[in-house]
């Protein structure tokens, strides 16, 4: 393992602690080794990364853990805010983790660090990904860490504004400075022997060109983005802390949240890419409506992966005979049937290409058929629909004449509605 002595740190900022994961020592080891491989690799290539060292913490528990410091605080709108300085380290941060083909999936707000001086750290590496630079294959694009802070954790900070001036303010210095790192990776690529007109350098050109003359419209759809991943990521949050079993507890309320926040970030998904795709065919710079059409083709793959995401829990939570010990029971079998039929409806409308309008209005009818079952949920009732699953019928409420349950929420009202 690349794990420093603990007499060659000296630890003055804030400690953490990695443990590693496995119920033998190999197991342990192992976990941790790639984390202390992957910081080595980032390190040695210009990465501001943690410094590690091994240790055991308890004989009770003799667990091997990583020991480190970090160099900053996760940024704050008001009590750590993010500098133009924070966003150039950051994104030198970047080039040099793409240098080496290393490329997180996600990043999220505990894993990058502001510090003094304009200094940006970058933690848990081994969650970065190796990628490999294939310059014969027509389809490659180069993976953007940016894109992975963006979707799992600078929306956040941007969400944290209170005021809209400075939100928009953030927002443009970070674009600006984003374009600059669309264009050092087309020179990256370029010097890699990819060809000027290639996809992989074609795309890095387009964004660097685009975002060198921002525009209001790019920031606003920016911000809309952002908050299309916070939703999402709520709603994963949600599903997750549904599962857990505290104390012997289920809190399958949790899971009903989940669902909800995926319809209404479906719901913004429809409407940006439209938006988006509509401004790739009617601005007049070729740079600008080009950017526009890749935001399009981004945002239509996050609609499709919300879309597989509610299918398969919104439908689970009708009928989940492996939940808790009791299973976990929405509905009816004809409310799950329902639910099903509707879905499908809505994956079919969405597939020929409708309108907003018109696939929001089934996203309403099965939003609301979904808050009303939440509505009359009781553990109780959970055995009595649980019947109708082994056996029996039951008869669906037309949407029509459900009571409605309120105002459509997203935010801190879903969990003082439900919890």
């Amino acid at each position: 393992m690349f794990i420093s002595p603990v007499n060659y740190i000296n630890f003055t900022g804030t400690t953490k602690y990695v443990p590693g994961c496995g119920d033998t020592r190999k197991e342990q080891a192992r976990y941790l080794d790639k984390e202390a491989r992957q910081a080595y690799k980032a390190r040695t290539n210009g990465v501001n990364v943690p410094v590690y060292s091994a240790e055991i913490i308890s004989k009770i528990h003799p667990d091997i853990t990583i020991k480190y410091t970090v160099d900053g605080d996760m940024p704050d709108a008001d009590k750590n805010p993010v500098t133009n300085e924070h966003i150039k380290n950051l994104f030198e941060n970047f080039i040099k983790l793409e240098e080496i083909g290393l490329c997180y999936d996600r990043l999220t707000p505990d894993n990058v660090y502001y510090g003094k001086n304009g200094k940006v750290e970058i933690d848990s590496l081994r969650n970065a990904q190796n990628f490999s630079i294939n310059k014969d294959d027509d389809l490659f694009t180069l993976p953007s860490n940016a894109d992975a802070y963006e979707a799992g954790g600078l929306c956040y900070y941007v969400d944290s504004f209170q005021d809209k001036y400075r939100q928009h303010g953030f927002l443009r210095c970070y674009l600006q400075q984003k374009g600059r790192y669309h264009a050092q990776r087309a020179e990256q690529l370029a010097k890699l022997g990819f060809k000027p007109n290639s996809k992989a350098v074609s795309v890095e050109d387009i964004k660097g060109g685009a975002l060198k003359n921002l525009s209001s419209e790019m920031i606003n759809r920016t911000k809309d983005k952002f908050e299309i991943y916070i939703l999402k990521n709520e709603a994963e949050k949600e599903w997750r802390d549904g599962n857990i079993f505290a104390d012997g507890k289920a809190k399958p309320k949790k899971r009903f949240i989940s669902c909800i926040f995926n319809f209404e970030a479906l719901k913004r998904a429809i409407a940006l890419e439209e938006k988006t795709n509509t401004l790739s065919k009617d601005l007049r710079d070729r740079y600008e409506r080009e950017y526009f059409a890749l935001e399009t083709k981004q945002i239509g793959a996050l609609k499709q992966e919300i879309i597989k995401i509610i299918e398969e829990t919104g439908s689970l939570n009708f009928a989940d005979e492996r939940y808790g010990k009791q299973g976990l029971y929405l509905g009816t079998k004809a409310d799950k049937e329902f639910y099903d039929k509707t879905f499908k409806t809505l994956k079919n409308d969405i597939k020929e290409g409708k309108s907003a309008e018109n696939i929001n209005k089934t996203i309403d009818i099965l939003e609301d058929f979904y808050r009303n079952r939440i509505a009359e949920w009781k553990l109780e009732k959970n055995k009595i629909y649980k019947q109708t699953y082994i056996g029996g019928k039951a008869s669906i409420i037309p949407i029509e004449q459900q009571p409605s349950t309120g105002a459509r929420i997203y935010s801190k009202q879903a969990h003082t509605h439900f919890n």
